[in-house]
Parts: structure tokens; C-alpha cells; sequence
């Protein structure tokens, strides 16, 4: 199994909610075979700044 990691950073606007994790990550879930990767595993953790 190879291990790929990516880095997405989200620009939010000071008005607006911060982005949920667990949602980024869900919504990516929900979609993997649109990446062909529906047999792959994602995980996702804020990073701080």
C-alpha cells in the first residue's frame, strides 16, 4: 500500500464559520470514485497554525 499526502489549505472569510474537518473529510469520502480511488482510505486533522 503507498501512502499519499496532500495539503489543502481553505482560505475562510473572518465572518464565516470555520470548515469542519470531519465534513471536509466526509464530502471526500462521498465522492472517491469520482477520483478512482474508491478503494482507498482518507483521513483528515486540522492543522494549527
Amino acid at each position: 500500500m503507498k501512502i499519499q499526502t496532500f495539503k489543502i489549505t481553505i482560505a475562510v472569510p473572518d465572518e464565516n464559520d470555520p470548515v469542519k474537518t470531519v465534513d471536509l473529510v466526509e464530502t471526500l469520502r462521498n465522492r472517491l470514485e469520482e477520483f478512482n480511488a474508491e478503494n482507498c482510505a482518507v483521513e483528515g486533522k486540522e492543522v494549527e497554525k
